[in-house]
């Protein structure tokens, strides 16, 4: 009896460990299929994760290459920064030139406004000696327009003067023409009237000699204007 008790609370107590056991196991299933829905959660978790690290990656990689950029970009804006500093420098010399230049260049302005100012007052005595000079040239204009008509009337009176020269020197030629035939004339004539008038004694031919000598048809006594009628005429267009 005492095995069989003594068995009895053997089996009980194994049922009670098979009781306790089939919980445990029971909260092992529980905690099994609670375990693989987290370990699926963290499959998810780490699925997730993996993209993420991924898109992390390519972030990464994104902003490495935008870094080398703008790397590179800071160097360009460095080098750019440096060019505009000495831009910079150089501007201020420029300005300082430029404002040396626009102080010269007013002072030159000064001066061009007085040097204009001067000209206007000398272009305005100008002015008025050009009024003068007008006057003093109408005047002259009338002076030579006067001159003028005076020289015309002398030319006119030049041609008249030449063409009554020429009138004279035509009649003093055919005067001397005259002249020289009536010469030929008178010695043709003494040569043939004072043989005949030769006488046979000295004192004749003496003096037919005189008397031929005082005779009016002598070369050295001067011609009647009678016995000459184209010296006459000659006379006549003369005057």
């Amino acid at each position: 009896n005492a095995s069989l008790k003594q068995a009895d609370l053997n089996i009980d107590r194994l049922r009670h460990d098979a009781e306790l056991m089939r919980g445990g196991i029971q909260t092992n299933k529980d905690d099994l299929r609670a375990a693989q829905d987290t370990l699926q959660l963290t499959r998810e978790d780490i699925v997730k994760l993996t993209k993420d690290v991924y898109t992390l990656d390519a972030r990464s990689c994104d902003m490495t290459k935008t870094l080398k950029d703008t790397r590179q970009n800071l160097e360009g804006l460095k080098a750019v920064c440096s060019e505009m500093s000495d831009d910079h420098e150089g501007t201020k010399s420029n300005v300082a030139d430029m404002q040396l230049a626009s102080m010269k260049l007013g002072t030159h302005c000064r001066q061009l406004q007085e040097g204009l100012n001067r000209t206007a007052a000398g272009l305005q005595g100008t002015q008025t000696q050009l009024a003068n000079t007008v006057g003093v040239v109408d005047a002259t204009r009338e002076h030579l327009e006067q001159t003028k008509s005076d020289l015309f009337n002398v030319k006119n009176t030049h041609e008249e003067l030449v063409g009554k020269h020429k009138i004279i020197a035509r009649a003093t030629e055919e005067l001397q023409h005259m002249a020289q035939e009536t010469r030929k004339n008178l010695k043709d004539t003494n040569s043939l009237v004072l043989p005949n008038l030769q006488m046979p004694s000295n004192g004749g031919v003496l003096a037919s000699s005189s008397a031929s000598l005082r005779s009016p048809a002598s070369p050295r006594q001067p011609i009647s204007p009678i016995a000459t009628p184209g010296r006459n005429r000659s006379c006549r267009k003369a005057s």
